[in-house]
């Protein structure tokens, strides 16, 4: 039956470069459909948008559809404002207006899936997040499954717990409406995939499943740690913001901890996106190397004693805490990185955690001190995300819920 299902998946997103979490993951759930369905692939983004070579790749790849996004500043009254100064209106719009309408069928995007969908006829759409089904307009039309993976309220929750003043009080005037819109929204879904046990206990364990994330190559390993490393290293995508806000507080508040317990200790921070104001601030600091987008990431991993994923906000799981465990090497995270893992990887067994900053620089410490502690917990950690948080495991469980689904009256 799976082989001759017609898929949709919309996505606002693109799933390609694969050098970042999110596009890792919706290319993973793109190639787990194709390799079941006969699989459609409808992007809500602008073709400007789109990384050089890209569009191009991913028309190659066949069924490959592109949908006009409309500007949230566009749509409503703000489009009369719009043209004196789109970004800024854009802005305001997204900050002032109605998150119902972020969540109603968008003009550019609804007509192009009613069009698809009435050509080609589609068993499932399956969505990467909740707001990009709802943009299309395709609840009540066509059995859905969303991914949810990062639940809009728990990323706005996430948000205002580490925020102040203004932009506290507009994050929770937009978590009360979405409190209202998002529910109801995910209840009319055939099917949901969450990432944790919490978020089933949130959404209910009626037609929800966890579909875990998962490195998107899963590496070989890299030996043991140089004799006498001191290198720490962080990796992300300095384009996200939770990423570099979580350094640049790790950097202030922990950072000068450790190299009081840790002299010799250095932070290499690897990635692309950087903006020049970063590298020039934190270039400056003792003791970090900005190192920035790398040809050969596992060289970097080969070289570093400790990986650190020192984040504080943000919804879904990161996926830098299984890259590096799979790499072999100690990982120290907040608790907030463990959300997504904690039903596997176990503190003090596989990682340490920390929920403060004096905390965090303690295990950063700790783990440079201690060569033998460090390469225990690395060999259990990589151990258990071989074991649980395969590409297999991962394509099984898209091919029993698509046709679950399908089959759902």
């Amino acid at each position: 039956m799976s082989q001759e299902l017609k898929v949709l998946m919309v996505a606002g997103e693109w799933p390609e470069p694969t050098n970042a979490g999110g596009r890792q993951r919706t290319n993973l759930l793109w190639n787990a459909l194709r390799s079941c369905a006969h699989t459609h692939l409808l992007l809500q983004n602008p073709a400007t948008d789109a990384p050089a070579g890209v569009a191009e790749r991913l028309k190659a790849a066949g069924n490959v559809h592109f949908s006009p996004l409309t500007r949230r500043g566009a749509r409503g009254a703000w489009r009369l404002a719009r043209p004196l100064s789109p970004r800024i209106v854009d802005r305001l719009a997204h900050n002032l207006g109605s998150r119902r309408v972020d969540y109603a069928p968008d003009p550019g995007v609804a007509p192009a899936f009613d069009e698809l969908h009435a050509r080609v006829k589609f068993d499932v759409v399956v969505s990467r997040y909740l707001l990009p089904l709802a943009r299309c307009g395709a609840l009540g039309k066509v059995r859905c499954i969303v991914d949810v993976d990062d639940l809009d309220t728990q990323v706005y929750q996430s948000r205002i717990e580490v925020s102040r003043g203004w932009r506290r009080a507009m994050l929770q005037h937009h978590l009360n409406q979405l409190q209202e819109i998002v529910p109801g929204m995910l209840a009319r879904c055939a099917h949901r995939w969450v990432i944790t046990t919490e978020d089933l206990a949130t959404i209910g364990a009626d037609h929800t499943s966890i579909l875990p994330n998962i490195p998107f190559n899963m590496p070989g390993g890299t030996g043991p740690v140089p004799a006498g490393s001191q290198d720490a290293m962080i990796v992300a995508s300095w384009t996200h913001r939770i990423n570099w806000l979580g350094v640049a507080r790790f950097l202030k508040n922990s950072w000068p901890e450790v190299l009081r317990r840790a002299p010799k200790a250095r932070l290499r921070l690897v990635g692309s996106g950087m903006s020049d104001a970063l590298r020039q601030e934190w270039s400056r600091l003792p003791g970090v190397d900005v190192i920035g987008t790398v040809d050969d990431l596992s060289a970097e991993y080969a070289r570093a004693a400790v990986c650190l994923v020192p984040l504080f906000e943000g919804g879904g799981s990161k996926i830098k805490v299984l890259e590096a465990l799979a790499f072999g090497r100690p990982v120290v995270v907040t608790h907030h990185s463990l959300r997504g893992y904690n039903h596997v990887l176990r503190e003090g067994e596989s990682l340490l955690a920390a929920s403060d900053d004096e905390g965090f620089a303690i295990a950063v410490a700790e783990l440079l001190g201690d060569p033998v502690r460090a390469a225990t917990l690395a060999e259990t950690g990589q151990r258990l995300v071989r074991t649980h948080f395969s590409r297999d495991e991962f394509f099984s469980i898209v091919r029993r819920d698509l046709v679950a689904a399908a089959a759902r009256t």
